[in-house]
Order: C-alpha cells, then sequence, then structure tokens
C-alpha cells in the first residue's frame, strides 16, 4: 500500500490488510501529527496486491531500494511490538517490554502483546508462577494459592529453599524458553475431560487458550531459526534471517546484511524493524521445506 502525491511516493507499506491498516493509521493521528501530514499530502493510495507475502515482501524491498519514501518515517508498524523479559533475581520476574535495554533475558519481539499477556497469565496460573500487577509483595496472589510466593526469596529473611530463586529461573527457563508443549498438552486434556463430561461450555473456554497456546511455542520455534535463516535461490538470497540480493529479470538489488551485535541476553531477540522481514522468510523457508527438513 503506498502513499502518492504527484507521482511522488510517499509512504510505503506491506501488509495483508490495507484497509485495517489504514485505520489504525488514523487513530494514531492524535500521538502521531506527522501520520496526518502524510494523509492529507497524498492525492491518492495505490494498491498493489500480492500473490503471496513472500513476492510482496521482495517487491516491497525493490521499491524501497529504488524510489526511497520521503515520509517512510512517519508510521512504523512495529512500534508496537513488545519483547517478552524475564529475569528470575529482579521483581517483577516476568515483564514486557518496548526495547532490550536492561540486564534481563530477551525473547521477542512479538506482534500482538495482548496475545502474549494472555498466553503468559494462562502458564503462571497453572505452573503458579509470578504475574505481578502490583510494586507490593508479597501480594494477594499467594493467599488465594494463585502464585507460590517467589517473590518472598527476594528476602534472605523469608527466603524459601523450596521456592528459591534458583529454582524459579530454572522454571521460567523451561516453562518460556523451550519450544516444548508441555503446558498446550495439559490444557488439550483438560479440555477433552471437560468434553468427555458433558461441560460444554468449560470446554470452549479452554480453546482459546489452546490457541494462544500453540501460537507462543510457534512464534518461539520461530525465534529459535530467524537469525541463523539462510539459502539462495533463483530469486534471492537470504543472510541471517534478512534478504540481501534480489535477482528479477535482468536485474540485481543488493540490500545491507544484518550486522546487528546481540548479546547473550538477546539470544532470541530480533530489531524491531526486522522480525516482520524474518517471519515471512520463515514461513516460506518452511512451506518448501517442511518434512524434507527439521528446523
Amino acid at each position: 500500500m503506498g502513499f502518492w502525491a504527484r507521482g511522488e511516493l510517499l509512504h510505503l507499506s506491506l501488509t495483508p490488510n490495507p484497509r485495517r491498516r489504514y485505520e489504525l493509521m488514523k487513530q494514531k493521528i492524535e500521538d502521531n501529527i506527522l501520520i496526518l501530514e502524510l494523509i492529507n499530502k497524498a492525492d491518492h493510495i495505490q494498491i498493489e496486491p500480492m500473490e503471496n507475502a513472500m513476492q510482496g515482501l521482495i517487491r516491497y524491498k525493490m521499491m524501497l531500494h529504488d524510489n526511497p519514501p520521503t515520509l517512510q518515517h512517519v508510521f512504523n508498524r512495529w512500534e508496537s511490538y513488545v519483547y517478552l523479559s524475564l529475569n528470575a533475581y529482579v521483581f517483577p520476574f516476568i515483564r514486557t517490554t518496548a526495547d532490550t535495554n536492561d540486564e534481563w533475558f530477551y525473547l521477542g519481539p512479538f506482534r500482538d502483546r495482548f496475545a502474549l499477556v494472555d498466553a503468559l497469565d494462562t502458564v503462571c496460573k497453572i505452573l503458579r508462577l509470578p504475574r505481578c500487577e502490583t510494586g507490593d509483595w508479597p501480594c494477594h496472589k499467594l493467599d488465594d494459592g494463585i502464585c507460590a510466593g517467589w517473590c518472598r526469596s527476594l528476602n534472605e529473611e523469608d527466603a524459601d529453599e523450596e521456592y528459591s530463586l534458583d529454582k524459579l529461573d530454572a522454571l521460567l527457563k523451561e516453562s518460556f524458553l523451550k519450544p516444548s508443549d508441555g503446558v498446550l498438552e495439559m490444557l488439550i486434556y483438560e479440555k477433552d475431560k471437560y468434553f468427555n463430561d458433558l461441560e460444554f461450555a468449560k470446554a470452549d473456554l479452554l480453546s482459546d487458550e489452546i490457541e494462544i497456546q500453540a501460537k507462543y511455542r510457534d512464534w518461539l520455534q520461530f525465534l529459535y531459526v530467524a537469525r541463523q535463516l539462510s539459502w539462495e535461490d533463483d530469486r534471492v538470497q537470504v543472510q541471517n534471517g534478512r534478504i540481501i540480493k534480489v535477482k528479477v529479470k535482468d536485474r540485481e538489488h543488493n540490500f545491507l546484511p544484518d550486522n546487528t551485535i546481540y548479546r547473550d541476553n538477546e539470544r532470541l531477540a530480533l530489531n524491531l524493524a526486522d522480525v516482520d522481514e524474518a517471519r515471512i522468510l520463515y514461513d516460506y523457508w518452511m512451506s518448501q521445506h517442511q518434512g524434507k527438513e527439521n528446523v
């Protein structure tokens, strides 16, 4: 979707839903007056449908390369993306953040912060992990049996070996860093149990949680692969989850590789601006190699 004014490309978006993208941009006008400037300056919007996301990505990168938009910076969809941050030794242990500037362990970014929160809430409820809502601890969740009270170990006088921070560290890594299906299988088992007992309303409630957990595990598998994903075919050369060369007919476009230096605590983190491209490349690679190679 391109915003044009008298033959000049102002802004270019790669999106599966142009109408929704346009409505989202209008919702951001109060917070970003530059978007209003873009909409007012454009004399028309051009939508170029593509057969699939991979073709759209190639076309998008070529257009940005050949005709850099003058107002491309005014709206970046990834500004609303969030990282999952984990640190078993610092309160509140689990949080979502817009950047990776601290010394926590980071995963992401995730494009849907609400789905991420729902995924966290489900896992924490099942495993009694901390989901702290206030700065005071311990809170009512300990009395209600919702949380095991890991925060008490922050105070050496109240430390409990059974709920030590070292054990919390291992549990957080097992729960959120490994693309296993333990929680997912537990939810499916409970849903089937409700269904067999004819408690259909309870079974339906678990269906949403199962879908959310499945999406989280899928995204985690993507994060493990994204930064190492490299291949070359007759159209593109991909290096470390980024397109670095496109060949179309007799033309060749070259793009800068990803030279980001990630810290150890950013092992499962991507740059905000790169995640959409990396996901399209991952999905395309999976569609071409599913059943041929293991990711």
